[in-house]
């Protein structure tokens, strides 16, 4: 792409020439102005408006910035992380099975009218399960093999529950009143230990339990919290207590590592302006403070070396978990540079965005096969844009947000499904640019609402098929780093450089993976992709356009440390304008360490 600036008749001209188009734009400066502006201010303001000349598109409409698109596709590759993460837990989630069988007694045994059952203890039974319980019993006359099914079903009842160390009996009592008590022993925690490990790690992943009722689904989740974390295994033992109906929690670790890992990963992910080939560095500590918390930072530069562009970005997370509930604070900062050339000048074209984001999440519900999470999110993103040195407005806003997020996950099937909607609202806070009510102007008072969704499906021959979909849909016109971004490696695959973004849109990923050899040094899998994305047009000069791609390539995960993919990707449907590769290799190695 070239830029000519020229100058006739009192006006200043451009001309640029991108993809053998010519387009022309005209700029005039008010006499009353010309003398107090430098032939070096004059021009800037030429740049700016060369940008908006670039593409067919517009950097104001259907294509993002550099640093902004980069922003936009981490938070894709995170979106698709988290998704993950809801499978594995389903996936790991110990089911608790119950022996349902009763014996069975002649009708010769002695049996007991019954017009009355009361329970002794129970705490964990309303006055309507009490009742949905005793009701087949009530008014008959019942033989003690017949007391004694009832009392399985009331124990089962509360291991179902998760209190899987309390029992239902029945005391020694005159059953002449036709009144039947039922005694629940609700089996207590004396005390939780985690071997190795300071009393407060306890504390902190199983708050207030000592001396609660033992519920098997609060162990599970302290457990879950303790096995976010790399450097150990951990497995739950319950004991008999030195009190009568109470136990004792021995939580045992298993192949204690290290509490520091390191990653390494190399990958061809960039951009051919910015640096294609990428080094990612990352180390993560383990509960140093032993509160079982996880420290996490990662950074990432393009290999070229060189200081007319450059491509890279640092990442630090802190997560702590108290019982169901779930701290995280994620500082996130990028930085691309590429050169920009007009009129035979060089001018430096960079962008920086600086996103922090504060979670708080809690466990609403779980059980056997599914969970609910609730989250709430506090955002703030500063982005900033320069050319030759000078700040582009239209896109350097700063941005707080608050978003809304139930998480919910479910085994399905022979699979495993997730569904996330959100809602997200701008909020004048910490800084946030003001909202201006020009007409078709970004919003940072925005509303944003989207939907997040994955299913998982696991054949019986070894063969997977994932397919994930997000969209998102906002009645504003947004910033370009609040917008939805479709192509790339975490979108619609088969467009390495090129991608559309607008207000509303978005795209359903599908995925095959096949064990095709496993061997003594790891496995090997195929994959195999297609992606469709789309954008909505509406009022603010957004166009509707559609992408689709589709990928075949090849995993390996090796019995060491070390996992590559490489994936050979193809765009099938998009815009005449777009222009994207024929073909577009992404390969990638990484290193445990």
């Amino acid at each position: 792409m070239k830029v000519l600036i020229f100058s006739h008749g009192g006006f200043f001209y451009l001309k640029t020439v991108n993809e053998n188009k010519l387009h022309y734009g005209k700029f005039t400066v008010r006499n009353e102005n010309l003398d107090n502006m430098t032939k070096y201010q004059i021009i800037w303001r030429l740049l700016y408006l060369s940008l908006f000349m670039i593409s067919p598109y517009g950097y104001t409409e259907n294509q993002l910035f550099p640093s902004t698109n980069e922003s936009i596709q981490f938070e894709q590759k995170q979106r698709l992380e988290s998704e993950l993460t809801q499978r594995n837990l389903l996936e790991k989630h110990n089911v608790i099975t119950v022996d349902d069988t009763f014996s069975k007694h002649g009708q010769d045994e002695i049996c007991f009218p019954v017009d009355k059952i009361q329970f002794v203890g129970a705490t964990q039974l309303t006055s309507k399960t009490q009742t949905k319980l005793t009701s087949p019993y009530l008014k008959h006359c019942l033989t003690l093999g017949e007391i004694h099914k009832l009392t399985k079903h009331v124990t089962n009842y509360y291991i179902e529950q998760g209190f899987i160390t309390s029992q239902a009996i029945i005391p020694e009592q005159d059953l002449s009143s036709h009144h039947l008590a039922i005694q629940m022993i609700e089996g207590k925690i004396e005390t939780i230990e985690i071997e190795n490990s300071p009393k407060r790690l306890a504390h902190q992943i199983f708050p207030h339990q000592q001396g609660k009722i033992l519920n098997l689904r609060h162990i599970e989740q302290g457990l879950e919290q303790l096995n976010r974390l790399s450097s150990a295994k951990y497995t739950i033992d319950i004991q008999p207590g030195s009190q009568n109906g109470y136990s004792r929690i021995i939580i045992h670790q298993q192949g204690k590592k290290w509490p520091i890992t390191g990653q390494l990963n190399f990958d061809n992910s960039g951009m051919k302006a910015t640096g294609k080939q990428l080094i990612t560095g990352g180390l993560t500590v383990d509960s140093p403070l032993g509160f079982g918390e996880q420290w996490s930072v990662s950074a990432n530069t393009d290999m070229d070396g060189s200081t007319s562009h450059h491509n890279r970005y640092i990442v630090a997370n802190v997560n702590v978990p108290y019982g169901y509930w779930s701290y995280r604070y994620q500082f996130y900062r990028n930085s691309t540079l590429q050169p920009f050339y007009a009129s035979g000048q060089q001018y430096r074209y960079e962008g920086k965005n600086t996103n922090q984001q504060f979670d708080v999440s809690r466990l609403i519900y779980r059980d056997g096969k599914q969970r609910l999470t609730l989250q709430g999110s506090l955002k703030h993103k500063n982005a900033r844009t320069q050319l030759a040195s000078q700040t582009l407005s239209i896109s350097s806003p700063t941005l707080t947000s608050l978003s809304f997020t139930p998480q919910y996950s479910t085994a399905l099937g022979q699979g495993y499904f997730t569904l996330n909607p959100a809602a997200e609202w701008g909020i004048s806070a910490f800084g946030a640019s003001p909202d201006t009510l020009a007409k078709d102007s970004p919003r940072s008072h925005y509303r944003k609402f989207s939907l997040s969704s994955s299913y998982q499906y696991f054949f019986a021959n070894g063969l997977t098929y994932l397919t994930s979909f997000y969209s998102q849909y906002s009645p504003d016109n947004l910033y370009g780093i609040e917008r939805i971004s479709i192509g790339g490696q975490y979108s619609v695959r088969g467009y390495h450089e090129q991608s559309l973004s607008g207000n509303r849109g978005g795209y359903w990923r599908n995925e095959i993976n096949k064990d095709i050899a496993n061997t003594a040094i790891g496995q090997l899998r195929f994959i195999g992709a297609l992606d469709y994305g789309f954008i909505a047009s509406d009022t603010y000069h957004v166009e509707h356009d559609t992408l689709a791609g589709g990928a075949v390539g090849l995993s390996f995960t090796g019995n060491s440390p070390i996992y590559s993919q490489f994936l050979l990707s193809k765009p099938l449907h998009y815009p005449s304008q777009l222009k994207p590769d024929n073909w577009s290799a992404y390969w990638s190695v990484s290193f445990s360490l």
